[in-house]
């Protein structure tokens, strides 16, 4: 990333270098558009410790239909958009499809299970299967012998997001996107039309439009950004070593765990309210640990290689903000734990937003002033 000169003219400011903010650049530049993105290389941003899974269904709930819809439309276009930018960059992403395997080693987890599985099938039309405790072990073997049964959804995915994060820097570059390091302490349009963007280190921008989608920090930027109630939310994960590993991901509790084809384990998440200290925790630690190796023993000797804290955007209903806060500037903020799910379709989003465009179909979900579409019963 160029570090930061004099003052700045650019079109299109991109406040936020992660995985959104690059796809953003990526398209915007290739549409032939001045690109400029601003990041201050959080260590601690959401996407350097996420997991990568792409989940639609697991975590849907009742009056949610609509909102399973878009994410899982933005699955269904993973795939294109992973081998379209694998062939531009050469950088490999690691995009998998899998199911999500929910397991019960407890009357009260079996209970739940049922719940899930009435709940997905009857209410929200998703394919699931009931498996017994045999066809469990079929299909991820060395699970632990108390598991009881599972419920399994397809329609999973997962990657990693720091090579996605890579590929999409690659391409944004290619398209013509410009890097600068730098940290946007305040947005705020202007009279004569475009937007104003002061940096921490007190250099101007002045630039046709910008797009706000700086992860946690997006609610701490001065200005418009302000008004968008985005919190921090710590989560933390671990990653670990073996030889072999399910590749679909198992689920037990508030725990995750699945392998990838290098050999690596992630084993996640917490999530917890402590503002932006992104601290890794003994007692979060050893909690995933305990839970992880009671649905697989084995786990047990596998080598811990990292274990870290991450901050995800939080909002009050957990679901991101897509769409206009002022004229010319643009909210792609709090995205919680769907971030990388929605990567691609928010960028196309933005880019439908900047154009003037109506929402398509479900986008109204995404926009920050939504309770007035809800209000309305759009």
């Amino acid at each position: 990333m160029t570090p930061g000169g004099g003052d700045i003219e650019t079109g299109i400011a991109i406040v936020g270098g992660g995985p959104i903010g690059l796809a953003c650049a990526r398209l915007f530049a290739a549409d032939g558009s001045a690109v400029t993105v601003f990041d201050p290389g959080e260590a601690d941003a959401a996407w350097r410790v996420s997991a990568g899974m792409l989940t639609p269904a697991v975590e849907a709930d009742y009056g949610e239909t609509a909102w399973l819809e878009l994410a899982r439309q933005a699955l269904a276009d993973y795939p294109k958009n992973v081998e379209s930018l694998e062939r531009e960059t050469g950088v490999g992403v690691m995009f998998e499809r899998c199911s999500t395997i929910a397991l019960a080693l407890d009357a009260d987890e079996r209970a739940e299970l049922l719940r899930r599985y009435e709940l997905l099938r009857d209410v929200l039309g998703v394919e699931v299967e009931l498996l017994d405790a045999p066809a469990c072990r079929e299909l991820a073997p060395g699970l632990s012998p108390r598991v009881l049964a599972g419920l399994r959804v397809g329609d999973c995915a997962h990657l990693d997001p720091r090579r996605l994060v890579e590929a999409l820097g690659v391409s944004a570059r290619a398209a013509g996107a410009e890097l600068v390091e730098g940290r946007v302490a305040h947005v705020e349009p202007i009279e004569q039309a475009g937007v104003r963007l002061l940096l921490d280190d007190g250099r101007t921008v002045r630039a046709s439009c910008a797009v706000i989608c700086a992860g946690a920090w997006s609610g701490e930027i001065g200005g418009v950004p302000s008004r968008l109630p985005v919190r921090p939310v710590r989560g933390q994960i671990l990653r670990l070593r073996s030889g072999a590993f399910s590749r679909d991901i198992l689920h037990c509790g508030g725990t995750y765990m699945f392998g990838r084809d290098d050999g690596e384990v992630v084993l996640g998440a917490s999530a917890e309210e402590r503002g932006f200290d992104a601290s890794t925790i003994a007692g979060e630690t050893f909690r995933l640990l305990e839970e992880g190796i009671r649905v697989v023993p084995e786990l047990r000797e596998y080598a811990v290689t990292e274990v870290r804290a991450g901050i995800r955007p939080g909002t009050p209903d957990n679901r991101p903000f897509v769409g206009e806060l002022a004229p010319g500037v643009f909210a792609a903020a709090g995205h919680y734990r769907t971030g990388i799910l929605l990567t691609f379709a928010t960028a196309e989003a933005l880019r439908a937003a900047l154009a003037g465009e109506i929402p398509v179909s479900g986008l109204n979900l995404l926009a920050p002033d939504r309770e007035r579409f809800a209000h309305a019963g759009v």
